[in-house]
């Protein structure tokens, strides 16, 4: 079967190919209880020959699926393109893949036309640097060649047009002009601008959003969900897939928003063992309020894509003491720019 985001395959020889290491299915041998489990590589399901399995997966879109063979192989695919491996619930019955890095933009021609990708490595962005400190209007730049990784929350009552504009590059303070309805969504949502049909996407927010989900509420097989961190010398924070294993990497104060980041030092090599075990970081890549960049190094602002008040939208903060995972605790007027990191689902 071809690799990428394809339905799973069952075989009648016993084999099951279901996509991504990670991947959250449930399963019950005869009329037993229900076993929830995460893929871990390629596995077996053993089970008594004359036993009935049921498989089910709402993730993989798998429902009642009987498994008669007593050995059943259970395969995984590749990891989609720009996606870090690790998969993250942010509902119970929903796991994503992030992007590997957090979204940045670049033009050649003073903001006339932008290109879309991300930053690699996950710690790096531009802070006060590039084309952040040089935007001069709605869409545009005082500099002809230059980078912006930080974007205002631009909602769809906006009368802005442009590609750069409608996606946050603009200095303009006047919530107003960001769209001015509080339950307005997004003119168009970052993962957009790689294509209409593009399966990027940006995290939802609010008390029941999957930013919040994925903070405070999902089930890991380590009970682990974050850590605070140094990263190759960026402070951030790291998030740690569905089914992370403590004996990849130990790490320290897991699961407090009140640690420093000095809690967890990680230099290159462990980094890339964390990242190879499909682990997520968010840097503390600072905000930005019209062309002048605060906090870069030490605090980490991140958007949803929900919008809380007719000036305002949800997004994650963290700093050495804190973190609010865009559940209501602390909005940012649009008119911010924040970093953004987008996701796929499966």
């Amino acid at each position: 079967m071809a690799t990428g985001l394809k339905s799973p395959s069952f075989s009648t020889q016993g084999a099951v190919n279901l996509p991504f290491s990670g991947a959250k299915i449930t399963v019950k041998v005869n009329d037993g209880t229900e076993q929830t489990f995460y893929l871990s590589k390629e596995c077996a399901l053993a089970f008594p020959a004359d036993a009935t399995v049921t498989v089910n997966s709402t993730t993989l879109g798998i429902s009642n699926h009987t498994i008669s063979k007593a050995v059943t192989w259970i395969r995984n695919r590749t990891t989609p393109a720009s996606c870090i491996s690790g998969l993250f619930s942010v509902a119970a019955d929903k796991q994503v893949f992030f992007s590997k890095g957090n979204l940045m933009a670049e033009t050649t021609d003073y903001g006339k036309t932008w290109k879309w990708m991300f930053h690699f490595p996950q710690y790096s962005y531009y802070g006060n640097n590039g084309a952040n400190i040089s935007i001069d209007g709605n869409g545009s730049v005082s500099v002809s060649t230059g980078i912006v990784d930080l974007f205002g929350w631009v909602g769809e009552n906006t009368e802005w047009t442009t590609e750069g504009a409608i996606h946050g590059i603009s200095n303009s303070e006047t919530t107003s002009e960001y769209g001015n309805v509080a339950s307005e969504s997004l003119k168009s949502d970052w993962g957009k601008v790689f294509g209409e049909d593009s399966p990027w996407r940006t995290l939802t927010g609010g008390s029941s959003g999957e930013w919040a989900y994925l903070f405070n509420s999902r089930t890991t097989t380590s009970n682990i969900r974050y850590a605070k961190a140094t990263v190759c010398g960026k402070a951030g924070v790291i998030l740690l897939p569905d089914d992370w294993s403590t004996s990849t990497y130990s790490l320290n104060k897991t699961n407090t928003s009140n640690a420093d980041f000095t809690e967890n030092s990680i230099d290159a090599s462990a980094w890339g063992t964390l990242q190879a075990a499909g682990a997520v970081f968010l840097p503390a890549a600072g905000n930005r309020l019209c062309a002048s960049v605060h906090y870069a190094g030490s605090d980490g602002y991140y958007w949803s894509s929900t919008s809380n008040t007719a000036s305002g939208a949800f997004g994650v903060n963290f700093g050495s003491d804190y973190l609010e995972p865009a559940d209501g605790a602390h909005c940012h007027t649009r008119d911010f720019g924040l970093s953004v990191r987008l996701v796929r689902s499966l």
